[in-house]
């Protein structure tokens, strides 16, 4: 049997018949390696400014906090500041807790399960409604632990408990407050995001 290719086509020959079958294209691997490129060329840039925006917007956070301590320390004395630091530490713990990860699952299904408009709408709307029922168990969860857990966090002493009460509502509006931030990050608008997210920071 002897086989040849013409023009993308197998030509197979034998036993007096003649047989035609598909094979590839020439030139389908180029023209498949031309799109990639620019595909490529068309994401990369996009990627790279909303990466830097996002990027700008956390290390604004971070150096917010980082000019903070030394005036706290000033203002407060180490004592007062390892005070502020054990409260900082409870909340970022607690804040983990109440959101129970929803924000990564919100943006899986957001941006990868949803085929339309209604299906986004309906993922914003349950996501929400987790966060909101999650959020709100987790308030009065800690409300009930704000005693024990001032006595175990500061020996005994109650004189913190005013301040460690208040960690269950700022989880509470806090992770609120996440919803439209998250709904900005899925509909891929940073400038929003990090004006949101600043204003936050400063304020909070």
């Amino acid at each position: 049997m002897l086989a040849w290719t013409f023009g993308g086509r197998s030509l197979l020959e034998g036993s007096g018949r003649r047989k035609y079958t598909k094979g590839p294209r020439f030139g389908s691997g180029i023209v498949q390696r031309v799109q990639d490129a620019t595909t490529s060329s068309r994401v990369m840039p996009r990627l790279l400014s909303e990466s830097a925006v996002y990027g700008i917007g956390g290390v604004a956070n971070q150096a917010l906090n980082i000019i903070l301590v030394p005036i706290y320390a000033r203002q407060l004395g180490t004592q007062g500041y390892g005070v502020v630091a054990i409260i900082g530490a409870t909340l970022s713990l607690s804040t983990m807790f109440a959101t129970l990860a929803l924000p990564t699952a919100f943006f899986r299904w957001f941006l990868k399960e949803a085929q339309t408009g209604v299906d986004q709408d309906r993922i914003v709307a349950i996501s929400n409604s987790l966060r909101l029922a999650a959020s709100f168990l987790f308030l009065l969860f800690f409300g009930a632990i704000s005693l024990p857990l001032t006595l175990l966090l500061f020996g005994g002493l109650t004189t913190q408990l005013p301040v460690v009460a208040l960690i269950g509502p700022i989880v509470f509006f806090d992770t609120l407050n996440l919803m439209p931030l998250s709904y900005l990050r899925a509909q891929r608008r940073p400038v929003p995001y990090v004006i949101i997210s600043f204003t936050r920071a400063i304020l909070g």
